[in-house]
């Protein structure tokens, strides 16, 4: 019952991607319009520790919410009646609004990401920042920064993770030239802020929404810098970021995906790099220098993890990405095809391992359907 709810859940997006969305434990206020004092889910006894074991299900014309343990979601939706359910009755007309928290983006990221990074070379102009990451703390997904040093002499850094000092020392040793910093998804932004701040002048690239997006958050971590470049779906060939950068990188913004996914060919070393189009899991790299302890998986991380596993039988992976990534999928199957098109060899996602060789052959094969639609 449980995967048949997620793999129908388009929420599911927003589970495996990590920077910028809200987790579901700070959903905790309903907000009842015909009733004066606010109603907390946390102090429901339903709930016995954390909400984010539950999905809200808002049947509207009855005025009462729904729990159910174990299915994940971040948004109110409309469903049929569920009998095995059990109701909380509450007034018409309620709205579910997240608890702002200063500490939304620390939630997100490692305490100690100087001690659990590892940072390597992975083509000779091309160095990887990864770190473990846990979506809810239940997947174990991890995440990756991607610096790229430019034909120019000039760097780009790829939805980078926390700045260390190791991180600024290879920036350093890379000619210590930050030009551009580019968040390659709606998702994969919170560093941003921090990195820009840094390296002043820098130009800022990402989707449309985006901007919007961190202007009305409230969190320390994230800043109100403009973007430079802003990838729209209309007209989306016709927008360039300039001459230096383009002399180097080719791009398809797949407005068709969820999260507003951008993706870019590194020429010169046939490098694509990417955020959510593509998992490569397990994430082991990205959990390497983490205790013993955080590494274990819990049921819903090993059904994630087979879900997003692009080797063997990738069925589930294919299903997946066409039935829910892909929210738009004629848009999404020509990004796809575009893509396909393009001379790669090396694939480096933010989530999962790096594939060090034949990525293309594995690329086209977890997009099959799409290419041959």
């Amino acid at each position: 019952m449980v995967a048949h709810h997620l793999r129908r859940s388009s929420s599911l997006v927003r589970f495996l991607s990590h920077a910028g969305r809200r987790p579901l434990t700070s959903i905790t206020k309903l907000r009842i319009a015909s009733a004066p004092p606010p109603h907390t889910l946390a102090s429901h006894p339903l709930i016995s520790s954390s909400p984010a074991n539950f999905c809200v299900i808002d049947r509207r014309n009855s005025g009462q919410v729904y729990l159910r343990k174990y299915l994940y979601s971040s948004s109110v939706s409309s469903a049929v009646y569920r009998p095995n359910l059990k109701p909380l009755p509450l007034s018409r007309g309620f709205i579910i609004t997240p608890a702002r928290s200063a500490a939304m983006s620390s939630k997100l990221i490692p305490s100690n990401p100087a001690d659990v990074m590892v940072i390597r070379h992975v083509t000779p102009n091309i160095v990887t920042f990864s770190v473990p990451f846990a979506r809810f703390g239940t997947a174990k997904i991890g995440g990756r920064g991607t610096l790229v040093k430019l034909s120019s002499g000039n760097l780009a850094v790829f939805s980078p993770v926390a700045l260390t000092e190791a991180a600024k020392a290879k920036v350093a040793e890379l000619g210590g030239n930050l030009a551009y910093i580019i968040a390659l998804d709606y998702e994969h932004h919170i560093f941003i802020s921090e990195w820009a701040t840094q390296y002043p002048g820098v130009k800022i690239i990402g989707p449309e929404g985006l901007p919007e997006k961190r202007a009305g958050q409230h969190d320390p971590k994230i800043g109100k810098e403009e973007f430079a470049v802003v990838f729209k779906k209309e007209n989306k060939h016709d927008i360039k970021v300039d001459n230096e950068f383009d002399a180097d990188f080719d791009y398809e913004y797949v407005d068709g995906h969820a999260n507003k996914e951008i993706v870019f060919l590194y020429k010169p070393e046939k490098v694509l790099i990417e955020a959510d189009l593509l998992f490569n899991m397990p994430a082991t790299e990205q959990y390497s220098k983490a205790p013993e302890a955080e590494r274990k998986e819990g049921f819903l991380g090993k059904l994630f993890e087979g879900l997003q596993n692009p080797h063997g039988d990738n069925k589930w992976m294919k299903r997946f990405n066409w039935h829910v990534a892909a929210k738009d999928r004629a848009s999404f199957n020509e990004s796809v095809k575009a893509i396909g098109k393009w001379d790669f060899v090396k694939l480096i996602p933010c989530h999962g391992d790096v594939v060090e060789e034949n990525a293309k052959e594995m690329f086209s094969q977890v997009f099959e359907w799409h290419l041959r639609a």
